[in-house]
């Protein structure tokens, strides 16, 4: 995320709506977070932030609990030209396994996003007397969108008893694969939109090559580099711990004591000898902490195309307005 706002710059980031910082499976703080960003040329700013915390408590390799979590933003933005709002979600969803195996159920792990959307979209939920026909009506257009870890009718099936969910519908792009193989699920980004009068119309495609060439290639990349990088400090250690050895074997030489002339002259030249190799492997030692620098410098350019998801381009209507994201 740093870098993310690097690259967008101090003008785009006052546009740039985040949750606090995950807390990923090993239960520790990671640099990280979901957000939104509004185009600041779009007329469109935000008049309301709900914030919903998903997670569940698992177990460390040692058995300790530990805490993993992801705050998710839920925005109301209104368009300035016409006046219309709507509330948008940028969805990053725990795989189902890890929530599951946790022993919550999913349905509960999602309450959270739940309160946030209708908060967000000043609707209310059905209560349980309503029975299972109940519907949720959502006085403005909701669209959310991101990776759901899962299949679309996997999520479908998970969270087909919610009246909130049911209310909901998925859009998926074309039935592509969305996600490379090493995600839990290649078709995982979709979308599901909701309004007063419907889910809208949308048309959506995921960009990109569909091989994930590019990510591959990235990864591959990046591989080398950290193997480069750790064979790099296996030498300059080993070579550590030779010139050591060396500065010791110096010293030990300047301590023996003799007052025969040829045993002197063989204790000089083995000190100038040894002398000799332990400069040889300081400059060793120097050139490859320069090295390591000079690869720790570099830095491997990420794009949307290099990355193990695709983006998604939507493009409908909302309550009969016409809109993207």
């Amino acid at each position: 995320d740093p870098l993310l706002r690097d690259a967008l710059g101090e003008k785009l980031c006052r546009n740039l709506i985040c949750g606090a910082n995950d807390l990923d499976g090993r239960g520790i703080e990671v640099e990280s977070s979901t957000g939104m960003l509004l185009n600041p040329e779009s007329g469109l700013e935000s008049i309301k932030v709900e914030h919903a915390k998903l997670g569940f408590r698992t177990r460390n390799f040692r058995g300790v609990s530990i805490l993993v979590s992801r705050e998710l933003v839920v925005v109301r933005v209104r368009r300035a030209s016409d006046g219309h709002e709507a509330v948008f979600c940028s969805l990053h969803l725990h795989p189902p396994g890890q929530v599951e195996a946790s022993g919550s159920s999913y349905l509960r792990y999602l309450e959270p996003l739940e309160r946030a959307v209708l908060a967000a979209a000043g609707a209310t939920a059905p209560g349980a007397e309503a029975g299972e026909e109940a519907e949720v009506c959502f006085p403005v257009p909701c669209f959310l969108a991101g990776d759901f870890n899962m299949d679309p009718a996997d999520f479908r099936e998970r969270t087909c008893e919610s009246a909130f969910w049911r209310a909901f519908e998925l859009r998926e792009p074309g039935g592509e694969k969305t996600a490379h193989r090493s995600n839990p699920s290649t078709r995982g980004d979709f979308a599901a939109s909701a309004g007063p009068s419907g889910p809208g119309t949308w048309t959506s495609s995921a960009l990109g090559p569909e091989d994930f060439g590019p990510f591959e290639s990235y990864a591959a990349d990046v591989t080398r580099a950290a193997e480069g990088l750790i064979q790099l400090k296996l030498g300059q250690v080993k070579l550590e711990v030779g010139l050591r050895a060396l500065e010791r074997s110096v010293l030990d030489v300047q301590d023996l004591c003799s007052e025969d002339a040829l045993a002197s002259a063989n204790r000089a030249a083995m000190r100038e000898a040894l002398e000799g190799c332990r400069k040889s492997v300081a400059s060793a030692v120097r050139c490859l902490k320069r090295e390591t620098r000079i690869k720790k410098a570099m830095r491997q350019r990420k794009g949307l195309h290099t990355s193990d998801h695709r983006p998604l381009h939507f493009e409908g209507s909302l309550a009969g307005s016409s809109s993207k994201t």
